[in-house]
C-alpha cells in the first residue's frame, strides 16, 4: 500500500496542531519555527559551504537570511523558454503527516450503497432446485 503524505500548514490550518514525538510535543507551528531558525543559522551556511566546495561557486548568503525565507531577487533559465526570467526565490520549511491508518469515511444509513452477493455459478441451480420444488409442493 502506498503512502500518501499530507502537508501539515504551519501558518494557518495545521499551526496548533501538536504533535507528540515518544516524551516531547509541539505545535506545528512551533516545530516548523524552530526548524526554520535552525535552516538560518547553520543551514545556509552549509549550503553554501557544500556549494562551494563542489565548484559551484559561492550562494549569496550574506547577513540577511530573511530573503530566503520571503523571496530572494534571482534569475531562471527554462528549457523552451525565450531566455532568462528575473523574479524571486524562497525556501520553504514544510512538515507532512502520513497516518499509519487511513480515515475511514462513514457514509450516513440513509445514503450506504446497497451490498450485493457476488454472483456464483451455482445461482442458476439454485433457482432450478428452487422451482422445481415450488412446483411439488403445488
Amino acid at each position: 500500500m502506498k503512502s500518501k503524505f499530507n502537508p501539515l500548514d504551519s501558518e494557518s490550518q495545521h499551526k496548533d496542531t501538536v504533535v507528540a514525538f515518544f516524551n516531547s510535543m509541539f505545535k506545528v507551528g512551533e516545530l516548523a519555527e524552530f526548524a526554520k531558525n535552525v535552516f538560518q543559522s547553520k543551514g545556509l551556511e552549509e549550503l553554501r559551504s557544500q556549494l562551494t566546495s563542489a565548484g559551484r561557486g559561492m550562494l549569496p548568503v550574506g547577513k540577511n537570511t530573511y530573503e530566503w525565507f520571503h523571496g530572494k531577487p534571482c534569475e531562471i533559465l527554462s528549457p523552451g523558454s525565450k531566455g532568462w526570467q528575473k523574479g524571486k526565490l524562497r525556501i520553504r520549511i514544510s512538515l507532512e503527516f502520513c497516518p499509519d491508518e487511513p480515515e475511514i469515511e462513514e457514509t450516513p444509513p440513509n445514503e450506504q450503497p446497497e451490498i450485493s452477493e457476488p454472483e456464483s455459478p451455482l445461482d442458476d441451480l439454485r433457482q432450478l432446485i428452487n422451482q422445481n420444488n415450488h412446483q411439488i409442493n403445488e
